[in-house]
């Protein structure tokens, strides 16, 4: 339902005040992130005293983009986000937790709030359009209310607002984060800890997330940490890992180069010097019987 003034105008969206009620301010404001780094404008951000200013200098929204499903990231697979949510519930998440929200959208301003609505029966949330009074160029997302471990909270998850992230591997799947352990971002954006040696930041187009964006498949993860690891040809420490069980190498054994196999073979004949490799528990058992007390069984290819 729209409700028409001279100047303004209210959009009543069928979005409950407790949805998403896992979500909080960090999961919002990713939201917002996320929608500007996927723009065609530069990502620009700046704290104020307690602001977050996000800019997308070349964006506008439409009106038809506050309808859920309604995203022009549906069909692209370099792009975060794709379910059509995104700032529709970060603006709810926020409005929910007590943190003002103002979209500067060109023109018009954007603020949302929650109202009972006649035709659901339940508080829902309006967006409430007005005119500015001085036009902006682009868009611009500011977040209010926020302290500064609010402000500390949103730096540490997204990697475009630190100044370094330490030590790095470049790959084609996206770097591995030698001082982020344990730690997995997708486009530059925390996801979730996976318990992986090393942190990882993936590009979007090589691993999918799901729906809540905070979850990841373990089998995806895992493949494409050792096809990381590959791109870099540390030979050598990668046989290190996979003799140590090391999470990252998980499934190493899975179109493994051949460098990789004669790395761990040579870290194997260096931890069992002049043994009699056995490729199997039997083949030990055999080899024992026969008098042989210097044999070991091969890990994986060695």
């Amino acid at each position: 339902m729209n409700i028409f003034t001279t100047n303004r105008r209210s959009y009543e969206l069928p979005l409950a005040k407790t949805y998403v009620r896992h979500w909080g301010m960090a999961e919002a404001v990713r939201e917002l992130l996320q929608n500007a780094i996927d723009s065609d404008s530069p990502f620009e951000w700046e704290f104020g005293a307690d602001t977050l200013h996000i800019r997308s200098r070349h964006s506008r929204l439409q009106a038809n983009t506050l309808l859920l499903g309604q995203t022009s990231k549906a069909d692209s697979t370099d792009t975060i986000g794709s379910f059509g949510e995104g700032y529709k519930i970060a603006l709810l998440v926020l409005t929910r937790e007590g943190y003002p929200v103002t979209v500067h959208n060109g023109d018009r301003v954007w603020r949302p709030a929650f109202r009972m609505s006649r035709q659901f029966d339940a508080e829902v949330l309006c967006i409430d359009d007005e005119a500015a009074q001085q036009r902006r160029e682009g868009l611009e997302f500011e977040v209010g209310g926020l302290s500064p471990a609010d402000m500390a909270t949103i730096a540490d998850g997204c990697l475009h607002m630190q100044a370094t992230v330490g030590e790095v591997h470049e790959t084609r799947y996206g770097r591995i984060l030698r001082e982020r352990p344990g730690r997995l971002y997708v486009g530059g954006l925390y996801v979730c800890d996976t318990g992986t040696q090393f942190g990882y930041d993936m590009q979007p187009e090589y691993l999918t997330l799901e729906r809540d964006r905070q979850t990841v498949s373990n089998f995806d993860l895992l493949y494409l940490t050792k096809q990381m690891w590959f791109e870099t040809k540390r030979w050598e420490e990668i046989a290190q890992m996979i003799g140590d069980g090391v999470k990252d190498m998980e499934y190493a054994e899975y179109g493994a180069p051949e460098l990789v196999k004669d790395a761990c073979y040579r870290a194997f004949r260096a931890k069992h010097p002049g043994a009699v490799i056995a490729k199997n528990q039997d083949e030990l058992d055999a080899l024992v019987k026969r008098g042989m007390t210097n044999v070991v069984v091969a890990e994986r290819w060695a």
